[in-house]
């Protein structure tokens, strides 16, 4: 569905972004963060560090984007 029906949205700040995968995140006047937690980018960690954890060392070859759980700022009307 359209995000402008939506009251929340789920929204993975990945650095590329397009016309299907807009960075919502980033559209202030439209969306809210009301939280956000770190995620594994695997595109940009080392396959083998991003299996498998060692602590002081896997930091160094893992890169993390922030996963959103965003807000509407515009009120929607629901359907009952």
């Amino acid at each position: 569905i359209s995000s402008n029906k939506c009251h929340y949205l789920i929204d993975l700040d990945l650095p590329s972004q397009s016309e299907l995968e807009p960075s919502y995140s980033s559209q202030r006047e439209d969306w809210k963060v009301i939280s956000s937690h770190l995620f594994l980018d695997s595109s940009k960690s080392h396959r083998i560090f991003r299996a498998f954890y060692i602590p002081f060392v896997s930091s160094s070859y893992c890169h993390y984007v922030n996963y959103n759980i965003l807000k509407t700022t515009k009120t929607k009307k629901s359907r009952h």
